[in-house]
C-alpha cells in the first residue's frame, strides 16, 4: 500500500510531467541544493538527512520550473528570476537569496536592479510587465485573497496562460523550498581560506 507521500508524488508527476531540461549542447546545472558559491558553505542545523525523501517533489518542480531550466520556460528568464529573488528576500531564506542573486547576475540582470528589488514599487528600473509579475508573486506568496484577482488580471495583460502557469508553479516551488530550508536550518558561513 502506497503512503501519502508516494501517492502525492505520483499525482504531481502526472499533473506536471517533466519537460526537457537541456539540449545536447547545453549542460545540466547541478541540483539546486548542491550548488557551490565562492567562499561560502552551508550547514543544516536541524534536518540533515532525508529518510522519507520529503524533498523529492520540490526537487522535481525545481527541475521543471526553476532557474536551471530557464531557457525552456515560456516566460522571460530575467523576469522569472527577479520573482524568485524577490520571494527569497521576502521569505528571509539566506541560501535562496545567495543562489538567486548569483543566478540573476549570471543572467545579465544589472546589479542596480538586483540591489533595488526590495523597493521595486518605487522604481522605474522595472518594466510594467516585471512589476505585474513581482506584484503577483507577492500577492500569491502572501496568500493575499483580497488582491489576488487584481494581481491576476494585471498579470494577464502581459503574459499568456503558459507563462502565468509557469510563474504560479515557480512561486509554489519557491515557497516550499523556503519552508524546507527553514526547517533544515540551512545557514551560510564563510569557508576558511
Amino acid at each position: 500500500m502506497m503512503n501519502l507521500f508516494t501517492r502525492l508524488f505520483f499525482v504531481c508527476m502526472t499533473l506536471f510531467p517533466v519537460i526537457p531540461l537541456a539540449t545536447a549542447s547545453e549542460p545540466l546545472k547541478p541540483e539546486i541544493t548542491s550548488r557551490k558559491f565562492d567562499g561560502i558553505y552551508f550547514t543544516q542545523k536541524r534536518l540533515s538527512e532525508s529518510e522519507t525523501h520529503y524533498d523529492a517533489i520540490i526537487k522535481q518542480l525545481a527541475k521543471q520550473f526553476g532557474s536551471g531550466n530557464a531557457k525552456n520556460l515560456p516566460i522571460d528568464p530575467q523576469t522569472a528570476e527577479l520573482t524568485r529573488l524577490l520571494q527569497s528576500i521576502h521569505g528571509r531564506c539566506a541560501y535562496c537569496v545567495i543562489l538567486h542573486e548569483q543566478t540573476a547576475r549570471d543572467m545579465g540582470i544589472p546589479q542596480i536592479k538586483i540591489d533595488s528589488l526590495p523597493a521595486w514599487r518605487e522604481s522605474q528600473l522595472f518594466t510594467v510587465s516585471e512589476k505585474a509579475a513581482l506584484n503577483y508573486t507577492e500577492v500569491l506568496s502572501d496568500l493575499d485573497q483580497e488582491h489576488i484577482q487584481q494581481a491576476h488580471d494585471a498579470l494577464k495583460k502581459h503574459f499568456d496562460q503558459a507563462a502565468v502557469e509557469t510563474l504560479l508553479m515557480s512561486i509554489v516551488n519557491m515557497d516550499a523550498y523556503i519552508k524546507i530550508f527553514l526547517a533544515q536550518g540551512r545557514q551560510p558561513a564563510f569557508s576558511n581560506k
